[in-house]
């Protein structure tokens, strides 16, 4: 779904500025005559290659640099090809370029990384993404930085960034991996940070309710950072069929136990009344990290996020059980244009 949004994105970004000025107007009032037909074209092909190349950066180790070379690769085959022969406005020959693109660009990946041995399977930690995941967290700070400095003072709050700093690249070995899928690694990457903050604050005395009121604001604000569009977007994504059969897809993946960190879910379908669709957590990657850690204590606060994501997002999330609760499952039920019902601790309500 990433991926998608993103593709997105890149085809507003290629959209010619004549495109906009093309203003038809009819009796039902004015619209964009040429931009939507050129949008949609676009868009059309823009989706295959933005997922070849998010398949490229998962199987090499996340290496951009692959990911350069076969975009500035498949760019300039395609205008040599056209000079050459002129035929780029032939239907016949984007079709069939853009077919030998993605297969091109899914054998290439497929090479490179058994060449380099960069396996999913292979991985211990997500320790080659490290570059990435402090990056991450650096942002997560500064989302952090004012209220930490209200506890602590500012010269306090500047040594509480370094230690947390610190204690994130020390637990970064730790982190168990659970495969590249973002879905998963949307929900589990965060509690990782909030866990080093956690400890930072700890050496200033401060308690676990801090600390979980630092990681409510820090996964509120993230959320609110990105424009209204996309969370839009992102929230119609969310009852897609697709996505539905993303879930379901992963709900087969975490029963195979590829990844011993990893949760494991069931799809529930719902009745369209009462809920759209359900997915129950058996196991959950958060709870099985932090009690090895020997800090269970964050988890109702990691889980408490659930709520004004839902609420910013447009969920509709009902979900009254949680693993970190003790109960034997974590419950989510999701309802498009629903209110959002997630009890949080109550150090987290005022």
């Amino acid at each position: 779904m990433a991926t998608i949004a993103l593709a997105v994105v890149i085809t507003l970004w290629h959209i010619h500025p004549s495109s906009l000025s093309e203003i038809a107007v009819s009796s039902e009032g004015a619209y964009l005559s040429g931009y939507f037909p050129e949008a949609v074209e676009r868009l059309i092909i823009t989706i295959p290659i933005a997922l070849v190349q998010t398949f490229i950066f998962n199987n090499t180790n996340g290496s951009l640099l692959l990911m350069i070379i076969y975009h500035s690769a498949s760019n300039t085959s395609y205008f040599f090809i056209a000079e050459t022969f002129g035929i780029a406005e032939t239907g016949f020959f984007k079709t069939a370029f853009l077919t030998a693109v993605l297969v091109i660009g899914i054998v290439f990946s497929i090479l490179v990384r058994n060449r380099r041995g960069a396996s999913p399977m292979t991985h211990a930690n997500y320790l080659f993404r490290k570059k990435q995941f402090m990056k991450a967290f650096d942002r997560s700070l500064e989302f952090a930085k004012p209220t930490v400095a209200s506890w602590l003072g500012e010269e306090q709050a500047n040594r509480f960034m370094q230690e947390a700093r610190q204690e994130y690249e020390a637990l970064m070995p730790r982190i168990p991996y659970i495969g590249n899928n973002w879905l998963s690694l949307s929900f589990f990457i965060p509690t990782t940070r909030y866990l080093a903050m956690y400890r930072a604050l700890q050496r200033h005395g401060r308690t676990i309710e801090d600390a979980g009121r630092l990681a409510y604001l820090i996964g509120t604000e993230e959320v609110k950072a990105y424009p209204n569009i996309v969370r839009r977007f992102m929230g119609f994504l969310w009852f897609s069929r697709l996505f539905r059969a993303l879930i379901k897809r992963r709900q087969i993946r975490s029963r195979q136990g590829r990844y011993p960190g990893e949760s494991v879910i069931d799809y529930v379908e719902g009745d369209g009344e009462e809920f759209d669709y359900g997915v129950d957590y058996i196991e959950c990657a958060v709870c099985k990290f932090l009690r090895a850690e020997n800090a269970i204590e964050l988890a109702p606060y990691s889980c408490a996020i659930d709520k004004p994501v839902s609420e910013l997002m447009g969920w509709g999330l009902t979900r009254l059980k949680t693993l970190a609760e003790g109960y034997p499952e974590c419950e989510f039920r999701f309802k498009k244009g629903g209110k959002t019902n997630v009890p949080i601790p109550s150090s987290l309500q005022a």
